[in-house]
């Protein structure tokens, strides 16, 4: 008799029983394909359609300044050696400093949601383990289409230390909800508490905040009805078999519908888990606020290093959640071009004096590149 591999939880005893899956390993092999797959006709579109002398002259070059932030430690060292601007370096040298540790503590914090949650459900996962899942999913959102190849290598690599892809997926949507709610609520607080200042500066782009506002806010009660409605998912996933099927995807639909099921079961079990222990849910919350907190202090802390005066730090801080909310649903890999012209837009009058392109330069070095490859 064919085993199947299942990992599934008692109710009873609220513990997980871990049962060896026979063909594991071809089933994960399976899912890998499929991403590497969609990976690869990423890059060939990308390769065919968007490459040129001139690119491949500078992109390497510009890469090679931004791996590590060597620009701004050449910057703060050329400062510190020059007796005039040697003040200025010890401010650049700090502020950029306080950059990369709000760079690590916005990796590690999403590490200790899934954290917290994984062992919630009874897997022995460490911090470190989980922020390597955080640093994969991060990465992998910044290089793909509407950042949508973060949450699957995310559970692709847990399923390698023996995590269903269902506890996996719940794990996932509790911080995606998490950290959604915390974004749009804290948007709207620091919006409501600088409304004068935004209508001033920001009135022409009032539009577009509010159309991030609703979109961000979308997932949360969508969210919601997935985790207490799960005949809506199970009538949605047999849907999609369905459709893959007719287009010779799906080859065996028995046998998909068989693994769905036990996802989905998974999946659910693991939310009202959440649900019914209020102390995991405020966790999740005040770690969902550092984690946004360490996101958006980046421009100040930018903004400090330039030794820049004439805005409050709250102003600098409101337009930096009103900024992610607004370009956060482009579909491009990292919101790229969202994010950097908004930027230009959005500081615009808060980076004077000619300051905005290298404040823009510096604050997309620390999320890109520090924070993928520390």
């Amino acid at each position: 008799e064919t085993k199947k591999c299942v990992s599934s939880n008692v109710r009873e005893t609220g513990k997980p029983v871990k049962k060896c899956l026979h063909g594991q390993a071809t089933k994960r092999g399976n899912k890998m394909g499929i991403i590497q797959k969609m990976d690869f006709l990423i890059l060939n579109w990308l390769q065919k359609h968007l490459r040129g002398k001139t690119l491949d002259i500078l992109m390497p070059m510009i890469t090679a300044l931004g791996n590590g932030g060597f620009l701004f430690a050449l910057l703060t060292i050329g400062l510190l050696c020059t007796r005039r601007w040697r003040r200025e370096g010890v401010a650049v040298g700090f502020s950029l400093l306080l950059c990369l540790l709000a760079m690590v503590g916005y990796v590690y914090a999403e590490g200790a949601g899934l954290c917290t949650f994984l062992r919630m459900e009874g897997y022995k996962v460490s911090l470190n383990t989980a922020t390597h899942f955080s640093f994969a999913g991060i990465y992998y959102a910044n290089v793909t289409p509407g950042s949508s190849g973060g949450q699957p290598m995310q559970i692709y690599l847990m399923s390698q230390r023996s995590i269903p892809a269902g506890v996996a997926t719940s794990a996932l949507t509790a911080r995606y909800f998490f950290n959604q709610l915390t974004l749009v609520v804290m948007t709207l607080l620091l919006w409501l508490s600088n409304r004068v200042y935004v209508a001033e500066h920001l009135g022409n782009v009032i539009p577009l905040i509010i159309l991030g506002c609703v979109v961000n806010s979308f997932c949360v009660p969508s969210i919601l009805l997935v985790t207490f409605h799960r005949s809506w998912v199970e009538k949605i996933v047999q849907w999609g078999i369905r459709f893959l099927t007719k287009i010779h995807i799906c080859k065996k639909p028995e046998q998909w519908q068989a693994s769905a099921e036990t996802t989905i079961e998974h999946f659910h079990g693991s939310l009202m888990d959440l649900v019914h222990h209020p102390m995991h849910l405020l966790a999740q919350l005040v770690i969902s606020v550092v984690e946004m907190s360490c996101l958006m202090v980046v421009p100040l802390l930018v903004y400090r290093a330039m030794d820049l005066t004439g805005t409050p730090w709250y102003h600098v801080l409101t337009v930096s959640f009103l900024l992610f909310v607004s370009a956060s649903y482009t579909p491009l890999p990292g919101a790229s071009g969202a994010q950097e012209g908004g930027f230009l837009v959005y500081f615009g009058s808060i980076f004077t004096g000619g300051t905005v392109s290298v404040a823009l330069l510096g604050w997309r070095v620390f999320y890109l590149f520090f924070c993928q490859h520390l």
